[in-house]
């Protein structure tokens, strides 16, 4: 009893230094703002056509990025709010286009929905036959994702009644709300 107490243990303990080392939490692998992640797809086999990364969103951000700035075969972004998606149908946000660099755009002066907190991100391939190239299949389909955070207090400034302000808006680095 007591070396089985101590293989449950030993398998515990292991697990948790690999979800530790591994960066991986729950349900997901931990995006840092401003941190390239690599990751694959592998499309021939249907329980690694897609990556889920979480990330935690604080009250303070005002708009959020999300870019695949590097793809050799079509890949689409699928965003949830609170928990995991068991369907893309359940996605609050997504980016599915013919374009291989996907990106995710989201602000809150725009969206009607966009809280802070915990949110699911899923990087998949979602055709049902893997990519070609050069007449033979592609079995990996390595990526590069990113993701961006805005705070709107780094670009705020006080307005004082009759007096005159200075600003130019320009369209990459945000907006007037």
């Amino acid at each position: 009893m007591n070396i089985m107490r101590r293989g449950i243990v030993t398998a515990v303990l292991f697990i948790v230094v690999v979800t530790v080392l591994s960066g991986k939490g729950p349900r997901g692998i931990q995006l840092t703002p401003g941190e390239d992640v690599h990751g694959i797809i592998r499309p021939g086999i249907a329980e690694n056509r897609s990556r889920t990364y979480v990330l935690d969103v604080p009250s303070t951000t005002s708009g959020m990025i999300f870019r695949i700035t590097e793809a050799s075969a079509d890949l689409d972004l699928f965003l949830r709010y609170g928990k995991p998606m068991e369907s893309y149908d359940e996605a609050d946000f997504y980016s599915e286009t013919e374009v291989w660099r996907e990106e995710l755009q989201l602000y809150k002066a725009y969206e009607t929905f966009m809280p802070s907190g915990r949110y699911y991100l899923d990087v998949a391939y979602q055709l049902d036959t893997p990519p070609r190239r050069s007449g033979g299949i592609v079995n990996e389909i390595p990526f590069t994702l990113n993701v961006d955070l805005y705070d709107a207090r780094d670009s705020a400034m006080t307005l004082e009644p009759d007096e005159p302000v200075d600003f130019v808006l320009k369209k990459e680095e945000g907006y007037i709300s």
